[in-house]
């Protein structure tokens, strides 16, 4: 009766450890996947201090020019 119950408990110890490390797994690579965003996030927000990154993006989001600057438009045979 003693080894039935050592049985027992050990097979279902091992399932639970087997349980415990899928649910680790899955944990880690959320946070991985969390923590890589993050750094890109930052990297994202620690160029904005710049203010030459803040002129490539008026230029190139919004089409904006400096003053005396002329913008020129080369059109192509896919852009009619």
């Amino acid at each position: 009766m003693l080894l039935g119950y050592a049985i027992v408990v050990g097979i279902t110890a091992f399932f639970r450890y087997n349980t415990f490390q899928q649910e680790y797994r899955i944990k880690k690579n959320q946070y991985d996947i969390i923590t890589t965003r993050y750094n890109q996030m930052t990297t994202l927000a620690n160029r904005l201090n710049d203010p030459l990154e803040w002129e490539r993006l008026s230029r190139e989001r919004f089409h904006m020019i400096k003053d005396g600057e002329t913008v020129y438009l080369f059109r192509g045979d896919n852009h009619e």
